[in-house]
């Protein structure tokens, strides 16, 4: 259901479920080769619950989620002006940060890409137009 959510706490809400993404695979992949503790399984856990807080508060109960995934048949004008603008940038900031990732990768191991990150980077694809809407909007 669609809440009202401040800009500043969507933003908030954005910058944390990035950054635990983006935590929770790099935890993963530093000690996917050491093994796993305890601690480090709570870490990824934790992390893992923060973005899935910060997903349902900011993506599905404002609204964005459903928005972006719309078609544009059911939406007004000025609302298909800002999700293709919004599917514009995503498509620009997604294949350079893929290709960053691939490339990174490929120079640092010989191993192909593994199932965690090819995951991310499709959770990242989903919510890039969304988070984009949500930062730039002032009410969505």
């Amino acid at each position: 259901m669609k809440q009202p959510f401040s800009k500043k706490k969507r933003q908030m809400g954005i910058v944390i479920n990035f950054s635990s993404l983006i935590l929770s695979i790099i935890l993963y992949e530093i000690f996917k080769s050491t093994g796993f503790s305890g601690l480090i399984l709570l870490s990824l856990a934790t992390l893992l619950s923060a973005c899935l807080w910060s997903f349902i508060s900011v993506y599905a109960r404002t609204g964005l989620w459903a928005k972006t995934h719309m078609k544009t048949s059911k939406l007004d004008e000025r609302e298909i002006l800002v999700h293709s603008n919004a599917l514009r940038i995503s498509y620009s900031i997604f294949v350079v940060i893929t290709l960053l990732v691939v490339y990174a990768y490929a120079l640092a191991e010989k191993r192909p890409i593994d199932v965690v990150i090819a995951g991310g980077l499709l959770y990242f694809a989903h919510v890039l137009p969304a988070s984009i809407i949500g930062w730039t909007e002032r009410d969505v």
